[in-house]
């Protein structure tokens, strides 16, 4: 068996070094084509290298969080650059340990390195040994190594909660969209479960809301209104904005005023994802600002807001511009919300007039221009959410 062993390491270093050879065979150490060495990287303040190594493994594929997990490189230099007992070797971090190491051949070097994954915060880290330079990474990116480390009881909480799973895997599938697949999923899937693991990557900085993709807000030279009392229950009949707003049909708003200048709010509308359709509600909260918009924060919605700028206000309508906001709040073009207590077709022909005369002044558009949102047949029932809101 130990004969076996020893073959099995003899044939896989003569393959190695083989493939060293052929790889520099017409390489010295003037070709060196790395980066230039720059005067205020402190990991160049004794040598800057002239040569490239070849590692393996150079990428680490398992995660280990916040353990210590030793890994063994074979580091491989080009024609012309050899090893010996006296050759430095620096990591780019102190968290990468060399315990200890074996040269063969003056060209490959095997280390054995002790990593404590606590203190590592980077994808890529450097290192050098003698003269050459190289580079391991790892198969995960920080946000992965950022979660693990501070959210690992929401992880696994979440593991245990379809909806959860569910919502992961949703937004897995969203890509470099930022608004319309993230919305669908955050209104399809919800739990506590969900709230509690997004929250938990906000506050560690894991994740970010990021919205410089979108335009930014843009509102009208008018000024904003000021907005009554709207308690009751109001349709979405109509909106004009971009590709990535939701057009769902039925989306409804139920307002109850709790002071001077807060307003619950409790939104539901039809999303339907993978030929699934539910009811979902958002249950959060408006601010009335000084500066004349309601700011909306919703409880499952950690780390994004939406602030409403009401332009045109009658006993049945309300026009109002609608901005999204991150942490950083800074606004993000959303689009116009025609709301309405009752549908459109049934305002009195006097109120629309109204509205379309606002529509025209203050947006410079009309109706034509808006997608009109099918607000019967509904299965989200006004009378039953009011019962259930008023409890």
């Amino acid at each position: 068996m130990k004969k076996a062993i020893v073959f099995g390491v003899v044939i896989l270093l003569f393959t190695v070094c083989s493939y060293a050879a052929s790889e520099f065979s017409d390489v010295g150490l003037d070709t060196y084509v790395g980066t230039e060495c720059n005067a205020t990287d402190p990991f160049y303040d004794d040598t800057c290298p002239t040569c490239t190594l070849i590692i393996t493994p150079r990428i680490l594929g398992r995660l280990i969080g916040d353990k210590e997990a030793t890994r063994t490189f074979f580091m491989l230099s080009p024609q012309g650059a050899e090893f010996d007992d006296a050759t430095v070797v620096k990591w780019e971090s102190d968290s990468i340990e060399v315990v200890s190491r074996h040269i063969f051949f003056k060209r490959l070097m095997i280390i054995k390195a002790k990593i404590n994954g606590s203190d590592l915060e980077k994808g890529v880290y450097r290192v050098l040994v003698g003269q050459c330079e190289g580079k391991i990474e790892w198969a995960f990116d920080n946000t992965q190594h950022c979660l693990t480390s501070n959210c690992l009881d929401n992880i696994i909480a979440c593991q245990s909660d379809t909806e959860c799973t569910g919502w992961l895997d949703c937004m897995q599938e969203c890509g470099d969209d930022q608004m319309l697949c993230p919305t669908v999923c955050g209104a399809f899937y919800q739990s506590p479960d969900i709230n509690a693991f997004t929250q938990c990557a906000l506050d560690n900085g894991c994740v970010k809301v990021d919205f410089s993709s979108l335009p930014p807000c843009k509102l009208p030279e008018t000024q904003p209104i000021t907005v009554g009392n709207i308690d009751g229950f109001w349709w979405v009949s109509a909106i004009q904005g971009y590709d990535y707003v939701l057009y769902d049909d039925c989306q409804r708003f139920i307002f109850k005023e709790l002071s001077e200048t807060e307003i619950s709010v409790e939104n539901s509308t039809l999303v339907t994802y993978k030929g699934e359709t539910r009811v979902v509600k958002n249950i959060g909260q408006y601010t009335r600002t000084t500066d004349g918009y309601l700011k909306l924060v919703y409880e499952n919605w950690a780390g994004y807001a939406e602030l409403y700028y009401p332009f045109h206000v009658s006993p049945n309508v309300m026009v109002m511009h609608v901005c999204s906001v991150a942490s950083d709040n800074i606004g993000h073009d959303y689009g116009t919300l025609i709301l309405t207590r009752v549908p459109l077709s049934s305002l009195d022909s006097a109120e629309m007039a109204e509205m379309e005369t606002a529509l025209e002044n203050v947006f410079q558009t009309s109706l034509e221009d808006f997608r009109l949102l099918r607000t019967s047949d509904c299965p989200n029932d006004a009378e039953a959410m009011l019962q259930d809101f008023r409890r």
